[in-house]
This record gives structure tokens, sequence and C-alpha cells, in this order.
């Protein structure tokens, strides 16, 4: 019988130890404990504790969701409820987005950032569900930052960087808050110094957003770069609103720098990661860029640009 048939959910990530998998449950207070216990003699219960009265737990059947704002899930909603994921769609997203009374651009923009956290938080399931290799554990780290105000979620696969976020509140860590990687990206957010290119990543991308991400992590501190100009540098000057698309879905903000890309028209411009528009001009400021206001237009940086080639994922 399946977990989620008892009560049960299970909380990604899987971490994977020594040949064993390490779960994080979620149980529900009607599930029979004895019962699932004797149904996995082998397993072992590391540690348990129980939610504070009124404490709230995200959950989207049955994901964990964490990174996912009320936005995107509304729009993810929606458009299930509308039969988008139908095969054939029942729905466009301009229809979808008329029926919430929001502009397509906007809606198919948190729509995309909400299948993003769904693709990465079923990933560890599929890859187990595919007999895929498992022999590395991913590990959760989490500081807070002072310069933000906001919390810095590291995850780490082997000695590779897995994904990079911020939270206004304190996030689950697995392997607690040290790590000489964490540790950098704080500095460099103190400072504004240290690109940080050096570090492994291990992502899972498209073709395309590997190439976007590999033009921005190129980018310096102190410099910035708009959607239209990567595009053209990518050979595909019409593709600025793909690119936009690509440096949304960035899973590893500040190692990628995704805050130096701003609009070609001035202003700072949407940011995909906690606090928008805020943290960004943060961000900015601490490596002393300089951006032009709204409505004035911005001159293309004449510095010459590599490609940083980004690790592929093991799969």
């Amino acid at each position: 019988a399946r977990l989620a048939d008892q009560d049960v959910h299970v909380l990604p990530p899987i971490l994977w130890r020594r040949g064993e998998a390490q779960l994080s449950l979620l149980v529900d207070d009607t599930a029979d404990l004895v019962a699932l216990q004797s149904r996995f003699p082998q397993a072992r219960l590391i540690s348990k504790r129980s939610p504070k009265d009124g404490a709230k737990v995200a959950l989207a059947s049955p994901l964990f969701l964490p990174e996912m704002t009320e936005k995107q899930a509304r729009a993810l909603l929606a458009a299930a409820n509308a039969g988008y994921y139908e095969f054939p769609r029942n729905a466009t997203t301009e229809e979808v987005s008329t029926s919430l009374g929001v502009a397509r651009s906007t809606f198919e923009q948190h729509l995309n950032r909400a299948e993003h956290h769904v693709v990465r938080a079923m990933l560890p399931i599929v890859k187990m569900r595919a007999g895929m290799p498992q022999d590395e554990a991913l590990e959760v780290y989490s500081r807070f930052s002072r310069e933000l105000g906001l919390y810095v979620r590291l995850e780490v696969l082997g000695d590779r960087v897995a994904g990079v976020s911020l939270s206004k509140g304190p996030i689950p860590a697995s392997a607690g808050p040290d790590h000489p990687y964490l540790a950098r990206i704080l500095e460099h957010i103190r400072t504004g110094e240290d690109d940080l290119r050096d570090i492994p990543l291990h992502l899972e991308l498209s073709p395309f957003e590997r190439e976007v991400l590999e033009l921005l992590r190129a980018i310096p501190p102190g410099a910035t770069i708009t959607y239209g100009e990567i595009a053209k540098r990518l050979g595909n000057p019409r593709a600025a609103r793909a690119v936009g698309n690509a440096v949304a879905r960035n899973p590893a903000i500040i190692v990628i720098p995704c805050h130096r890309v701003v609009p070609a028209s001035g202003g700072l411009g949407n940011y995909s990661g906690e606090g928008g528009p805020e943290t960004k001009r943060r961000l900015l400021e601490r490596e002393g860029a300089r951006v032009a206001a709204p409505g004035v237009p911005r001159n293309p940086m004449k510095a010459a640009v590599r490609p940083q080639p980004l690790a592929r994922s093991r799969t």
C-alpha cells in the first residue's frame, strides 16, 4: 500500500546515506503508527516531533514546497482546474489568466515558477522510481544574512551546489549552518566581492536555460546586463522573453547572479528571490553597480563576457 493511503506523506528531499534512504514523514493524527511500523520492520525511527498548536504545514498533495508563493500556487491550481494539463489541453494560458483577472504574462511567470518548484521537489522521487543511482546525499544548510534580512538556504550534492534560495523565516536544514560555500555566499552578500564563479554546480536545466545561466554567471560584480543583451550574445536577438523565463527559473540565485539582469528601459526590474526588487537593490548596491532610473535607457555593458560552463547534473 502507498504511504499516502495510510495518511502518511513523504517530505522531500530524500537523503541517501551508505545505501539507506532517510525520509522525513508527515503523519496525520488518523494514521495507525503501530500498523505502519509493522509493515516496515527494518525501518529505524531517528527522531520525531509534533507541530505546535496553530502551526501550518505547506503541502501540495503530497509534496512539501516551501518556496512556492501563494500567487504561484493559485496559478498552478487554476491551470490544473481549467484542464491546462489535460491531453489535449482544455484551456490556454490566455483563457486561464482571463478567468483570474490578471495579465497573461504575469500569469505565465507565476505558473512557470510554480512548475519549476514542483519538478525540483519531484526529482528525487522520480529518480528513485526510474531506478537511477542515488549514491550522494543532498545536504541542506541555512544561515541568516543581516544585510538582506533573510535566511539563505544552500543545497549541496557531494561537492557541488544543487540550489540556493532565500526565505523570510527559518529554513529547515539537515546539516546545520556551517558550510564553506555558504560562508562564501554570505561574505559576498556582505562585501559585494568574490564572483563565486569557481563554485561547482549540479543543476537540472534545459539546454537553453544552461546557455543563459552560463553567460549570466560570467557577469562580474558591479556590472549589469539586460535580457535583450543576453539574447543577442546567444545569437538570437528575438529571444529576450525566453531569456527572462530562464533567468526567473534560476535555481542557484546569487551564485548565478540573476540580480545583475536589469531592464533596458532603466530601473531594477523583477527579481525571483525572496524580497523581490528590494533584495535585488541591496545586492547590487553591495557590489557597487549603477542602475539607471526608470525610463532612462541603460548603456550596454561593453566588457567582453565569456560564458562559464555549468557542470551537468549526473543522472
